[in-house]
């Protein structure tokens, strides 16, 4: 088995896996408990808070605000949302002001690999567009206006780089926009649902491979070789996400039929990569921190999707998507408990493979927050003490 690694992104990414094979074991499929999830969530939470926390990371901070919520404060105690406000630029484009965070600091670290990273975050912790806050040189922004200017600087994807980042582009102006907007840039005019009908039918086409393998109900001929959604930052996951906010901004019955669908094929892949992942590491144990750092990224992403669909009732049967969730989680579970010894040498990793840091930390707080909320849309509520 060979495997090759493309860190944009910070993405970990098998370009060459065997097929999962007929007759070779596969792992055992578990229904996590509600305990497990909080022991998990919590040993996460342990292990990357602080790394979240960074005051001079914006790209860090991101995901600590997405972990632990709107409040979180960076190691130098001042709140994160102000932080990342540090690394805003200024351009002029035909006559206008226009603001936007920057790729990197300084330092070389990242601030957002993709435009509008930042925002979506912001929007996702629920910071109100209204909220006002300082800039680089002490003047006033409201995050309505960095939407605006975000708006401006889009354009309608036509190549493969412009759709690697459409899933941050498409969270934000799905989440702050109705059906009867536009998107007004400094190029043209996009009737939102014009927007929602191109991702969708661009994620259609990036999982249509896979659909085909599930509809001869073939996991065992799955292979990922950065072929159609595989070539998409984590696995791709990000952008079926946003195609599931595009289905339901759509909201007639062909776009709700397909992101049903697109729950199917992510539940048929999960099948088969579990399987994968299994075979990989008992055939390559020189690769495991790799490959657990993989499984990691994958199952916690999974989970993410699965909140997103359901806070889109995008679903047909809630105990089935729920049962979908539980075993994911059980496979998160099995992989974190894996990492802890990874996770207690986090300092010199960061000096050794800043990349896999990245990967650890990132993904961890992205399991965060689908641990935390699948606990409250997956779970009865826990009894009273």
């Amino acid at each position: 088995m060979r495997f090759s690694i493309d860190f944009r992104c910070q993405c970990v990414i098998f370009l060459s896996l065997v097929p999962c094979g007929v007759g070779l074991a596969k792992p055992p499929v578990e229904d996590e408990s509600r305990q497990e999830v909080i022991k998990t969530q919590t040993r996460l939470s342990n292990f990357v808070r602080h790394g979240a926390s960074e005051d001079s990371f914006p790209w860090a901070l991101a995901h600590g605000l997405m972990a632990f919520g709107k409040d979180f404060q960076t190691d130098a105690r001042r709140p994160a949302i102000e932080a990342v406000m540090d690394h805003l630029q200024t351009s002029t484009i035909d006559g206008r002001l226009v603001y936007k965070f920057r790729a990197n600091t300084p330092a070389g670290l990242q601030v957002e690999p993709h435009p509008q990273l930042i925002l979506a975050t912001l929007i996702e912790v629920g910071i109100s567009p209204s909220t006002v806050l300082q800039t680089p040189n002490g003047s006033s922004v409201s995050i309505r206006r960095l939407i605006s200017d975000a708006e401006r600087l889009f354009r309608s994807p036509r190549t493969f780089s412009e759709w690697f980042d459409y899933p941050w582009a498409a969270t934000l102006f799905l989440r702050t926009k109705s059906r009867t907007q536009q998107l007004k840039t400094f190029n043209e005019t996009i009737p939102m649902t014009t927007f929602a009908q191109r991702g969708l039918e661009q994620l259609v086409r990036e999982q249509a491979f896979l659909g085909e393998w599930m509809d001869q109900k073939a996991p065992h001929l799955v292979q990922k070789q950065r072929q159609g959604i595989y070539r998409h930052a984590c696995g791709g996951l990000h952008f079926i996400q946003a195609g599931l906010h595009c289905s339901a901004f759509l909201g007639d019955e062909t776009s709700l039929n397909q992101a049903h669908r697109q729950i199917d094929i992510l539940r048929f892949r999960w099948h088969a990569e579990r399987v994968l992942y299994r075979n990989a590491l008992r055939e390559n144990p020189s690769f495991t921190s790799l490959i657990l750092i993989q499984q990691l990224k994958f199952y916690g992403h999974i989970l993410e999707t699965l909140v997103v669909a359901k806070r889109l009732s995008l679903f047909r049967s809630l105990p089935t998507i729920s049962k979908f969730f539980r075993e994911v989680a059980a496979d998160l579970a099995h992989t974190v408990r894996q990492l802890a010894p990874l996770y207690a040498s986090l300092p010199s990793i960061r000096k050794s493979q800043p990349r896999l840091y990245n990967d650890l930390i990132g993904d961890g707080c992205h399991a965060i927050k689908a641990l935390k909320d699948g606990l409250q849309l997956f779970y009865a509520p826990s009894p009273p003490p």
